[in-house]
């Protein structure tokens, strides 16, 4: 039966009073919550495991003890059973609760932490700072910018609105960023995919001091400029001219992304890449301990850039060779291809390269096929002694509707090239896919 006449009044039920506490009393039990606070914030700061931080939140009452410990929990081992712990869930309850009171230390503290253990998972939360971003934008000094985008980047929060605030915060304010400020921005909107060319002007116009900026923040930021596809020659060859400087404090992964990030640009900055030749030459026996995707994009750069240097490549395929083991497929492609492509043979890193592609060859990519089988090709090896031939054949065929038709060709040239099959095969496979290709593409 539907309801006719005006809504209905409701009137609050009565509270039942209890006895009244005096003012003095109430100022007591306030400064008794006070002092229980600060001594939860002194258990956070001092923890250094995730559980103690988790046994404080059932108590956790104000904006800055809860941004202290989502921004701890960042900075102790977490595993992904926190993620499904009723405590963390708890936490992340009363910081969306207490939101509104959050300034932006607090923002930016509370993100960086969940960035730091990579929490990705959705809700109404993510709203939520973002609507606060914008609402204390102003008050956001450079790191807290700088860690909030870090954050973003992380838990690819691609929030526009909340991402545009912290944009022309950057841009308003960039004098006052320190180098890694700047790094970490750079780094932040190339992670994130966000290309904003008016954060790029403002850093060329800001005439940066590359002097002061650590190994890793150089290798950072020209990584960024890479990846985003922004090339300014004088900037990024005033960086290589500053690492070159500091090159024996670079770690090798540092190496590696500045001269990836060279090659990605197509900028030959002879004076850096010199000084990366001779610095792996240098470190001697150390480079052998060197992580694989290290040793291959540096390798990958050099041919990328038409750069033959014998001693440096001879000293990479020795560390390649340690640590064949633990290539992947993507690694073992691009070092075989950087090898053909500067022509350096090197029989022992052919026979390893042919037996972990077997080993590996249903993990293969249809690239790193092609690359695996353009680089065996050109150095005329067949890889007998570890069967690479016949299954790189095999697996080509079984996932031929796969290839792109520049990759079944590289297969197809190399197979031919070793007589492994008769061309005729290859006629009917490179006419199903090219085909297919020319009726996607008229689609």
């Amino acid at each position: 039966m539907e309801w006719f006449g005006p809504a209905p009044l409701f009137a609050e039920p009565k509270k039942r009073e209890g006895p009244r506490l005096s003012r003095k009393a109430e100022e007591s039990e306030t400064e008794e919550s006070r002092n229980r606070q600060k001594e939860l914030q002194e258990i956070i700061v001092t923890a250094d495991n995730v559980e103690t931080i988790l046994s404080t939140v059932r108590e956790l009452e104000g904006a800055i003890v809860i941004s202290t410990a989502l921004h701890r929990l960042g900075k102790v081992p977490v595993g992904a059973h926190v993620f499904r712990d009723p405590r963390f869930h708890l936490l992340l309850d009363r910081f969306k609760s207490r939101l509104p009171f959050f300034g932006s230390r607090q923002i930016a503290n509370s993100l960086h932490g969940l960035g730091a253990v990579c929490y990705r998972s959705k809700g109404p939360w993510v709203e939520m700072v973002s609507i606060q971003t914008q609402r204390r934008i102003h008050e956001f000094e450079p790191q807290h910018v700088s860690n909030t985008l870090w954050a973003c980047a992380r838990m690819q929060l691609h929030e526009p609105l909340m991402l545009r605030a912290l944009t022309c915060r950057a841009i308003e304010d960039i004098q006052r960023f320190c180098p890694l400020d700047i790094s970490i921005c750079t780094w932040a909107f190339a992670t994130m995919k966000h290309r904003e060319p008016e954060w790029l002007r403002a850093v060329v116009r800001a005439r940066c001091e590359f002097a002061d900026f650590s190994p890793q923040n150089m290798s950072n930021f020209v990584w960024g400029l890479s990846t985003l596809g922004f090339r300014h020659d004088n900037m990024v060859l005033a960086v290589g001219r500053e690492a070159s400087r500091k090159i024996q404090d670079f770690i090798p992964q540092e190496l590696s992304n500045f001269s990836w990030a060279l090659a990605t640009m197509d900028l030959c900055d002879n004076l850096m890449l010199r000084a990366i030749a001779e610095e792996v030459d240098r470190r001697g026996d150390e480079v052998n301990s060197w992580d694989p995707q290290s040793l291959s994009n540096m390798m990958w750069a050099y041919a990328t850039l038409a750069l033959k240097d014998d001693p440096l490549f001879r000293r990479l395929l020795d560390a390649s060779i340690a640590r064949i083991e633990d290539h992947d497929t993507q690694n073992l492609a691009n070092t075989s291809w950087a090898t053909a492509m500067v022509g350096f043979r090197c029989s022992r890193w052919l026979d390893a390269a042919a037996r972990a592609a077997v080993r590996m060859i249903r993990d293969c990519q249809t690239l790193h096929l092609a690359q695996l089988a353009f680089a065996f090709a050109r150095f005329v090896s067949t890889g007998e002694r570890h069967g690479f031939l016949s299954a790189l054949l095999e697996e080509t065929l079984r996932r031929v509707e796969e290839f792109p038709p520049q990759s079944l060709f590289d297969v197809h040239d190399a197979l031919i090239f070793f007589k492994v099959i008769p061309s005729a095969i290859w006629v009917e496979c490179a006419v199903f896919v090219v085909g297919d290709w020319f009726l996607s593409r008229r689609g």
